[in-house]
Protein backbone atom coordinates (compact mmCIF):
# COMPACT_ATOMS: atom_id res chain seq x y z
CA UNK A 1 0.00 0.00 0.00
CA UNK A 2 1.22 3.23 -0.98
CA UNK A 3 0.47 7.04 -0.13
CA UNK A 4 1.38 9.39 -2.53
CA UNK A 5 1.27 13.26 -0.99
CA UNK A 6 0.43 16.84 -2.47
CA UNK A 7 0.30 19.81 -0.69
CA UNK A 8 -2.74 21.24 -1.21
CA UNK A 9 -3.94 24.59 0.59
CA UNK A 10 -2.44 26.73 3.45
CA UNK A 11 -1.30 23.61 5.36
CA UNK A 12 -3.58 20.54 4.06
CA UNK A 13 -2.59 17.87 2.11
CA UNK A 14 -4.16 16.05 -0.74
CA UNK A 15 -3.47 12.13 -0.56
CA UNK A 16 -4.05 9.65 -3.47
CA UNK A 17 -4.87 6.26 -1.73
CA UNK A 18 -3.93 3.31 -4.33
CA UNK A 19 -5.55 0.71 -2.35
CA UNK A 20 -8.88 0.89 -4.45
CA UNK A 21 -9.63 -0.06 -8.10
CA UNK A 22 -10.23 3.33 -9.49
CA UNK A 23 -12.08 2.27 -13.10
CA UNK A 24 -14.15 0.52 -10.79
CA UNK A 25 -14.93 2.88 -8.39
CA UNK A 26 -15.96 5.40 -10.69
CA UNK A 27 -18.09 3.06 -12.42
CA UNK A 28 -19.72 2.45 -9.28
CA UNK A 29 -21.00 6.47 -9.59
CA UNK A 30 -21.66 6.24 -13.38
CA UNK A 31 -25.14 7.61 -12.29
CA UNK A 32 -23.72 10.54 -10.21
CA UNK A 33 -21.65 11.64 -12.74
CA UNK A 34 -24.28 11.81 -15.55
CA UNK A 35 -26.48 13.68 -13.34
CA UNK A 36 -24.32 16.57 -12.42
CA UNK A 37 -22.96 16.86 -15.65
CA UNK A 38 -26.67 17.58 -16.77
CA UNK A 39 -27.04 19.76 -14.04
CA UNK A 40 -23.90 21.38 -14.28
CA UNK A 41 -24.91 22.45 -18.30
CA UNK A 42 -28.23 24.01 -17.11
CA UNK A 43 -26.83 26.02 -14.17
CA UNK A 44 -24.70 27.13 -16.20
CA UNK A 45 -26.51 27.99 -19.40
CA UNK A 46 -28.64 29.54 -16.88
CA UNK A 47 -25.96 31.69 -15.24
CA UNK A 48 -25.92 30.06 -11.86
CA UNK A 49 -22.51 29.51 -12.53
CA UNK A 50 -19.78 31.35 -14.60
CA UNK A 51 -16.72 31.05 -16.17
CA UNK A 52 -13.85 32.88 -14.74
CA UNK A 53 -11.05 33.47 -17.64
CA UNK A 54 -10.68 37.02 -16.73
CA UNK A 55 -11.23 37.19 -13.47
CA UNK A 56 -9.37 37.72 -10.00
CA UNK A 57 -9.32 33.97 -10.08
CA UNK A 58 -5.83 32.12 -10.18
CA UNK A 59 -4.46 30.94 -13.40
CA UNK A 60 -5.76 27.27 -12.56
CA UNK A 61 -9.06 28.35 -12.70
CA UNK A 62 -8.61 30.63 -15.52
CA UNK A 63 -10.58 27.47 -17.69
CA UNK A 64 -12.93 27.25 -15.40
CA UNK A 65 -16.28 27.99 -13.70
CA UNK A 66 -17.48 29.00 -10.26
CA UNK A 67 -19.47 26.70 -8.25
CA UNK A 68 -19.05 23.07 -7.38
CA UNK A 69 -21.41 19.82 -7.07
CA UNK A 70 -21.05 16.44 -4.80
CA UNK A 71 -23.32 13.40 -3.67
CA UNK A 72 -22.72 10.70 -1.80
CA UNK A 73 -24.13 7.51 -1.59
CA UNK A 74 -26.70 6.59 1.21
CA UNK A 75 -25.23 5.41 4.25
CA UNK A 76 -21.40 5.98 2.57
CA UNK A 77 -18.97 8.02 4.28
CA UNK A 78 -17.33 8.90 0.87
CA UNK A 79 -17.81 11.35 -1.91
CA UNK A 80 -18.06 12.32 -4.95
CA UNK A 81 -16.85 15.76 -6.32
CA UNK A 82 -16.68 18.43 -9.09
CA UNK A 83 -12.89 18.77 -9.08
CA UNK A 84 -10.84 22.54 -8.75
CA UNK A 85 -10.83 24.78 -11.43
CA UNK A 86 -13.20 22.43 -13.25
CA UNK A 87 -15.50 23.96 -16.21
CA UNK A 88 -19.26 22.94 -14.77
CA UNK A 89 -20.82 23.61 -17.89
CA UNK A 90 -18.97 20.89 -19.56
CA UNK A 91 -17.88 17.54 -17.06
CA UNK A 92 -15.78 15.33 -18.29
CA UNK A 93 -15.66 11.94 -16.42
CA UNK A 94 -12.15 12.61 -15.27
CA UNK A 95 -13.65 16.33 -13.82
CA UNK A 96 -14.56 14.23 -10.45
CA UNK A 97 -12.86 13.43 -7.49
CA UNK A 98 -13.69 10.49 -5.09
CA UNK A 99 -13.23 11.68 -1.45
CA UNK A 100 -12.76 9.30 1.20
CA UNK A 101 -12.08 11.00 4.05
CA UNK A 102 -11.05 14.18 5.71
CA UNK A 103 -8.71 14.15 8.69
CA UNK A 104 -9.70 16.94 10.28
CA UNK A 105 -6.55 16.94 12.95
CA UNK A 106 -4.02 16.39 10.48
CA UNK A 107 -5.40 18.24 7.74
CA UNK A 108 -5.14 15.42 5.33
CA UNK A 109 -7.72 15.02 2.16
CA UNK A 110 -8.00 11.21 1.08
CA UNK A 111 -8.98 10.46 -2.30
CA UNK A 112 -9.28 8.67 -5.86
CA UNK A 113 -9.04 10.60 -9.27
CA UNK A 114 -9.15 9.08 -12.74
CA UNK A 115 -5.37 10.74 -13.04
CA UNK A 116 -3.97 11.44 -9.57
CA UNK A 117 -2.56 14.90 -8.86
CA UNK A 118 -4.05 16.31 -12.37
CA UNK A 119 -7.43 16.62 -11.02
CA UNK A 120 -7.77 17.12 -6.88
CA UNK A 121 -11.10 18.21 -5.29
CA UNK A 122 -12.99 21.24 -5.52
CA UNK A 123 -11.46 23.30 -2.62
CA UNK A 124 -14.71 23.79 -0.77
CA UNK A 125 -14.10 19.67 0.09
CA UNK A 126 -13.74 20.45 3.56
CA UNK A 127 -17.08 22.25 3.76
CA UNK A 128 -18.50 19.71 1.78
CA UNK A 129 -17.60 16.77 4.35
CA UNK A 130 -19.16 18.91 7.33
CA UNK A 131 -22.05 18.90 5.97
CA UNK A 132 -22.72 15.71 4.82
CA UNK A 133 -21.46 14.56 8.32
CA UNK A 134 -24.16 16.40 9.89
CA UNK A 135 -26.62 14.78 8.67
CA UNK A 136 -27.97 11.57 7.04
CA UNK A 137 -30.66 13.18 4.75
CA UNK A 138 -27.64 15.52 3.15
CA UNK A 139 -26.97 13.82 -0.04
CA UNK A 140 -26.30 16.28 -2.77
CA UNK A 141 -24.08 19.40 -2.20
CA UNK A 142 -24.82 22.47 -4.77
CA UNK A 143 -23.16 25.35 -4.66
CA UNK A 144 -23.01 28.17 -6.73
CA UNK A 145 -22.08 32.03 -7.40
CA UNK A 146 -25.55 33.34 -7.49
CA UNK A 147 -28.07 34.52 -4.51
CA UNK A 148 -31.24 32.72 -4.01
CA UNK A 149 -34.12 33.16 -1.76
CA UNK A 150 -33.02 31.57 1.15
CA UNK A 151 -34.24 32.45 4.65
CA UNK A 152 -30.87 31.71 6.10
CA UNK A 153 -27.20 33.70 5.23
CA UNK A 154 -24.15 32.29 6.94
CA UNK A 155 -20.52 33.80 6.43
CA UNK A 156 -17.83 31.99 5.19
CA UNK A 157 -14.78 33.44 3.49
CA UNK A 158 -13.08 31.53 0.57
CA UNK A 159 -11.15 29.35 1.43
CA UNK A 160 -13.78 28.07 4.06
CA UNK A 161 -10.44 25.65 5.96
CA UNK A 162 -11.44 26.86 10.14
CA UNK A 163 -13.32 25.11 12.00
CA UNK A 164 -15.30 28.60 13.51
CA UNK A 165 -16.64 28.49 10.28
CA UNK A 166 -17.33 24.59 9.80
CA UNK A 167 -19.40 24.69 13.31
CA UNK A 168 -21.61 27.48 12.14
CA UNK A 169 -22.56 25.02 9.08
CA UNK A 170 -22.81 22.35 10.83
CA UNK A 171 -25.28 23.72 13.45
CA UNK A 172 -27.81 25.30 10.65
CA UNK A 173 -27.70 21.23 8.30
CA UNK A 174 -28.27 19.76 11.92
CA UNK A 175 -31.17 22.22 12.57
CA UNK A 176 -32.54 21.49 9.37
CA UNK A 177 -31.39 24.43 6.93
CA UNK A 178 -30.46 23.05 3.59
CA UNK A 179 -30.74 26.07 1.72
CA UNK A 180 -28.88 29.48 2.35
CA UNK A 181 -26.80 32.12 0.94
CA UNK A 182 -23.07 32.92 1.70
CA UNK A 183 -21.46 35.86 2.80
CA UNK A 184 -17.67 36.57 1.39
CA UNK A 185 -17.34 33.73 -0.13
CA UNK A 186 -16.90 34.53 -4.15
CA UNK A 187 -13.93 33.02 -5.67
CA UNK A 188 -13.86 36.03 -8.02
CA UNK A 189 -12.48 38.03 -5.34
CA UNK A 190 -10.06 35.03 -3.69
CA UNK A 191 -11.50 35.89 -0.34
CA UNK A 192 -11.44 39.47 -0.54
CA UNK A 193 -13.84 40.63 2.54
CA UNK A 194 -16.71 43.02 1.67
CA UNK A 195 -19.75 41.96 3.88
CA UNK A 196 -21.89 41.15 0.57
CA UNK A 197 -24.10 37.83 -0.44
CA UNK A 198 -22.33 36.44 -3.05
CA UNK A 199 -22.73 32.78 -3.43
CA UNK A 200 -25.52 30.10 -2.34
CA UNK A 201 -25.67 26.46 -0.95
CA UNK A 202 -28.52 24.12 -1.79
CA UNK A 203 -28.54 20.88 -0.28
CA UNK A 204 -30.90 17.93 -0.12
CA UNK A 205 -31.38 14.35 -0.48
CA UNK A 206 -32.11 13.32 -4.31
CA UNK A 207 -30.39 14.52 -7.02
CA UNK A 208 -32.73 16.24 -9.75
CA UNK A 209 -34.74 17.34 -6.85
CA UNK A 210 -32.02 19.23 -4.87
CA UNK A 211 -30.95 20.71 -8.70
CA UNK A 212 -34.11 21.66 -9.66
CA UNK A 213 -34.84 23.62 -6.66
CA UNK A 214 -31.35 25.39 -6.35
CA UNK A 215 -32.35 26.78 -10.10
CA UNK A 216 -35.95 27.32 -9.21
CA UNK A 217 -34.76 29.46 -5.86
CA UNK A 218 -32.31 31.59 -8.37
CA UNK A 219 -35.04 32.63 -10.72
CA UNK A 220 -36.60 33.26 -7.86
CA UNK A 221 -34.54 35.85 -6.35
CA UNK A 222 -33.42 37.12 -9.67
CA UNK A 223 -37.32 37.94 -10.10
CA UNK A 224 -37.93 39.70 -6.59
CA UNK A 225 -34.73 41.75 -7.69
CA UNK A 226 -36.56 42.27 -10.83
CA UNK A 227 -39.37 43.89 -9.46
CA UNK A 228 -37.70 45.98 -6.75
Amino acid sequence: MFFSSKKWLKDWHIICDDRWNTEKLFELYADEISRMQHAGKELFLCGAIRALAGTEAPEEYQNGTSGNFAIRKKDDTKFLVTAQGAHKGNLQTNDFVVVHEVDWWNRNIYITSLDDFAHLPSTDAPLIAVAFVSSKTVLVWAHFHEVIDAPREIRITYPALNAVEWDQLKRLVRFGIREMNMVDHDLYRKGKKNNSVDSAIVLGEHPEETFLRARTLMERARSFKKAV
